[in-house]
């Protein structure tokens, strides 16, 4: 008998969670699964990635405090066999407004950040670790896409083992494959290195700055983003007086990815998987 999975996202925002749901999603075997979305808002950069079988719910409400209402009215009418929802804020307003849903409907969540180093960061952190530790447990199953995630769910969380699961970020290689082009070298000396990624605290790019202002005069490094650190970035470097720092669109030899808060982000193993480049990556969840 076939599936009904729903999966639950704020938007087709151009992030890591939205790609990695919109990847489960399309690989799920449909003749086993029926995959379907809901979104609280159906705009953004991603929304073209949806596969045209993929059933969407547009439920027209951004902000997670008037958008719960209509989710859980929306689940309640669509009565899937499991639940799946991929962003922190998200996952503990579901498991809070779990006997809402329907009595046998699963309820999956995904941590995809390393509680120890994300929650510290966000609002209310005290309060925050409490919910998690209140509401995780109660989770049908978590699915953690590194081992040090893993570890902080049973250790911290106290998740049942039996619930935890380990799922690495899921990336299509065919496709990426297929499209990566052959990269062509600027003549110079030096390597080239590339990091790419929302231009964030998270991220960890003011890390890269401080390794990279102790690399090679000829050694160049390029930053793909946009987002808040975008002004503070090169004040940055230029304190740390890595004039040859940051520069313009080089093909690339070496993918770096400095995520402070996940053990292994998308882009790096898309990077790795594309066969055009090595990938280093150097959050603090482990290399």
């Amino acid at each position: 008998m076939t599936k009904r999975v729903a999966f639950v996202l704020p938007s087709f925002a151009a992030g890591g969670s939205e790609r990695v749901v919109l990847t489960l999603a399309k690989a799920l075997a449909r003749d086993r699964f029926a995959p379907e979305l809901v979104v609280f808002e159906g705009s953004g950069p991603l929304a073209e990635a949806r596969p045209a079988d993929i059933p969407l719910t547009d439920l027209g409400q951004p902000r997670l405090r008037r958008a719960l209402w209509h989710l859980i009215r929306a689940l309640r009418a669509a009565r899937p066999d499991i639940v799946i929802s991929s962003l922190g804020y998200v996952n503990l307003a579901l498991l809070a407004c779990r006997s809402a849903l329907p009595p046998r409907t699963k309820l999956v969540v995904r941590e995809a950040n390393t509680p120890s180093q994300s929650l510290p960061h966000g609002p209310r952190p005290g309060t925050t670790a409490l919910a998690y530790r209140l509401l995780y447990p109660t989770a049908d199953a978590v699915l953690c896409q590194h081992h040090k995630t893993l570890q902080e769910m049973a250790s911290r969380f106290r998740v049942p083992e039996e619930r935890l699961h380990f799922l690495p970020n899921p990336v299509e290689v065919a496709r990426l494959r297929a499209t990566a082009a052959t990269p062509e070298r600027v003549p110079g000396p030096g390597r080239r290195f590339v990091a790419v990624g929302r231009l964030t605290r998270q991220k960890g790019f003011d890390r890269l700055l401080e390794l990279f202002a102790e690399a090679d005069a000829d050694d160049h490094l390029l930053i793909l983003g946009e987002g808040p650190e975008r002004v503070v970035l090169p004040v940055v470097d230029q304190e740390l007086g890595a004039v040859h720092g940051v520069f313009h669109l080089t093909p690339c030899a070496i993918g770096v990815q400095p995520h402070q808060r996940t053990g292994r982000a998308v882009v790096a193993m898309a990077s790795a998987l594309s066969r055009r480049t090595s990938s280093l990556s150097a959050g603090r969840a482990g290399l």
